[in-house]
């Protein structure tokens, strides 16, 4: 789970691990990253879009990548939500993640 404060500026650290738990070197050049919130798995809008330009990959040949979520991306109503991060490489076909489950907590004023 990811656990966010309304309105927050938060950087989210993703380390991908293959079916045997060995962490994928993602450093290719043709590797893309896609990743989006939503209030429910069924939502056709994305209360939230981040793609490749919007991960940092300075450790992806260790499996590490992060991405940052700015004030508005966390400015939500606060409650449950479901993210969803998507992988490319070329040649393969689109990895996914499970859902990944979003908290965001009210701002303390």
């Amino acid at each position: 789970m990811i656990l966010l404060k309304q309105g927050e500026y938060k950087t989210i650290t993703f380390t991908i691990t293959d079916a045997d738990g060995d962490v994928v070197d993602l450093s290719g050049a043709l590797v893309t990253f896609d990743f989006e919130m939503k209030s429910l798995v069924s939502d056709t809008v994305a209360l939230i879009t981040k793609t490749t330009a919007d991960f940092g990959t300075a450790n992806a040949a260790t499996g590490i990548i992060t991405m940052s979520l700015n004030t508005d991306d966390t400015n939500q109503t606060p409650g449950g939500y479901i993210g969803e991060l998507k992988i490319g490489a070329a040649a393969t076909n689109i990895d996914k993640s499970h859902n990944i489950d979003i908290f965001i907590q009210e701002a303390v004023i």
